[in-house]
């Protein structure tokens, strides 16, 4: 009897022992056993669980990123209190490195975060590679149909090296989507590379706001799924001071793989100071409205390249400041604008190999101003104002099927107004009101320069009609 007693209290007692050490490891919190102790919040009808609840640190000195992940495994709906969660190291995770890692086995579909809550990334983040992201959803083996995130807020230290940290990573592989990704209300800082990534099939991204990224403010790809459409609107969104792009629309270049073109909403956008204001680089539909483009570095608006039949449409558009061409077209892209303002930029507007129609367009330069407009094949502007450039030609028709009409061109430096090459065949000139001289080199084909001031220069070989 004694021996068996003996015995009981002997493993009573290492189970004391064990609770103690256990306890001795808390960090203070008090870790939650029992759900009738989960703090929940209601929002628009959904119920969170306060990620406060558990043995969160949130106080921006002790690395909260596998406390983080835990939480994200096994909650679906996850409020952020208010709070400083670091996320200091990431780890080995498919596609690419990442701090935090949800895929679609994960629980979490929708991530609140109060005002005054925010991720922090520290310079000592350590990556195990010289790409890595804080926080990545990645459809791996099924897809994800919903994601909402709002009020996500990442700041970041400067780095020293040249780590690329990424922001919000969102990414999908063959045949695995995000059906569904809704953004509001992020505020994103210094990270050293992008600060959001998006293949989501379906993204909605309003009132964010980027600020110093390493890279892109905001890149839309779609890599993996190139027969299935994806579509992105973005309102109210602020880059600041973007390196790259503020807002990057990109996918495959190759016109030899098959891709169904994509489409993208983008609307009251303000980006100053960045690489590019905003890019097209693939298969990409694109409307843009009531927006700001100011002190780009390179372009305002530029398409890289994109594919036939592309259409763009700008309305409302200014662009101020940059260092290269404000509104720059190219490679088959169908344009049509209205609306458009640029002022003080080193080149006003390149239309390269697109069909661009244009409505109300005005060109302002200063005296670093080097080209106006620069016309190439099938461009078609009706109310265009130039002035202030110091260029020869403050408006240049190079390409042939190219019609001007309602045009001033007025306080420019040089001695001509418009140039009109040799190559510029079937060139239509109505109503030009000019304070310089017209001059044509055009050696074939027709032209029609009807209702025009100043003089005209022209081949002595060619007859200029005025057919209206």
């Amino acid at each position: 009897m004694r021996i068996g007693l003996n015995k009981n209290i002997v493993v009573l007692f290492t189970c004391m022992i064990v609770l103690i050490a256990l306890n001795s490891c808390s960090t203070g919190k008090k870790k939650v056993t029992d759900e009738r102790e989960l703090i929940k919040v209601v929002i628009d009808g959904h119920e969170y669980i306060d990620i406060s609840s558990f043995n969160i640190h949130e106080n921006g000195e002790e690395d909260d990123a596998l406390l983080i992940q835990k939480v994200l495994d096994k909650l679906e709906n996850v409020y952020f209190s208010k709070g400083d969660y670091r996320v200091a190291s990431d780890r080995s995770c498919p596609y690419r490195y990442s701090g935090i890692f949800v895929t679609e086995k994960s629980a979490v579909r929708r991530i609140v975060f109060e005002e005054g809550a925010q991720i922090v990334v520290p310079q000592s983040y350590t990556s195990l590679t010289k790409k890595s992201c804080v926080l990545h959803f990645h459809a791996e083996n099924g897809s994800f149909k919903e994601l909402y995130i709002r009020g996500l807020k990442i700041i970041a230290e400067p780095r020293k090296d040249d780590k690329e940290i990424s922001g919000l990573f969102v990414s999908e592989t063959n045949g695995n989507l995000v059906e569904s990704l809704i953004l509001e209300d992020g505020y994103f800082e210094n990270l050293s590379y992008t600060s959001i990534t998006t293949h989501a099939t379906d993204s909605k991204i309003f009132n964010t706001k980027t600020i110093n990224s390493g890279f892109h403010g905001l890149a839309v790809i779609n890599p993996y799924n190139p027969l299935i459409k994806h579509e992105v609107m973005v309102k109210d969104f602020t880059s600041i001071d973007d390196r790259r792009n503020s807002i990057d629309l990109s996918g495959f270049k190759s016109l030899e793989r098959k891709s169904i073109a994509s489409s993208a909403i983008l609307e009251n956008i303000y980006s100053k100071g960045s690489g590019n204001g905003i890019k097209i680089a693939s298969n990409w539909n694109l409307e843009f409205s009531n927006s700001k483009i100011l002190n780009s570095n390179a372009n305002g608006f530029y398409v890289n390249y994109a594919h036939p039949g592309n259409t763009v449409d700008l309305k409302n558009i200014e662009i101020a400041d940059c260092k290269k061409i404000g509104l720059s077209l190219g490679h088959d892209v169908i344009f049509y604008g209205r609306d458009i303002e640029i002022k003080n930029c080193n080149a006003g507007a390149f239309l390269q190999k697109s069909k661009a129609t244009i409505e109300n367009l005005t060109i302002i330069g200063n005296e670093s101003s080097e080209f106006g407009l620069t016309m190439y094949d099938n461009g078609d502007v009706n109310k265009l104002r130039v002035s202030g450039i110091r260029a020869e030609y403050p408006i240049k028709i190079v390409g042939e099927g190219n019609t001007l009409s309602d045009v001033t061109v007025f306080e420019n430096i040089d001695s001509h107004s418009i140039f009109v090459g040799r190559d510029a065949q079937n060139t239509k000139i109505f109503d030009a009101n000019t304070d310089k001289d017209i001059r044509v080199l055009q050696k074939n084909g027709t032209i029609e320069i009807c209702n025009y001031s100043g003089k005209l220069e022209k081949s002595s070989r060619l007859r200029v009609d005025c057919n209206q």
